[in-house]
């Protein structure tokens, strides 16, 4: 469902994650990139998933980009990226 402005609705677009999501779970890659997939669920709905992902991860590779800390706590390993965006210390 698209708003008159012609952007999805947050319904639309939780439903296409949800979609996608499932598209990736589904298919039988030995390795599996999610940028941000969860990024539309509740606290519940997330937790849910990562633990499916961790039940994944015993026989495929998974790989979780995500803003969000609480997704580190599924994982066997965490990287943290540093902010890097351009700081102007001269700025007056």
């Amino acid at each position: 469902m698209r708003q008159k402005s012609g952007r999805q609705t947050p319904d639309a677009r939780r439903a296409a994650e949800q979609f996608l999501l499932a598209r990736a779970l589904y298919r039988e890659s030995r390795v599996i990139v999610l940028d941000e997939a969860t990024s539309l669920l509740d606290p519940a709905g997330e937790a849910a998933v990562f633990r499916r992902l961790k039940q994944i991860a015993a026989v495929r590779s998974v790989i979780v980009i995500s803003h969000r800390a609480a997704a580190a706590a599924y994982a066997d390993a965490a990287v943290q990226v540093p902010d890097l965006t351009e700081k102007n210390e001269n700025r007056a």
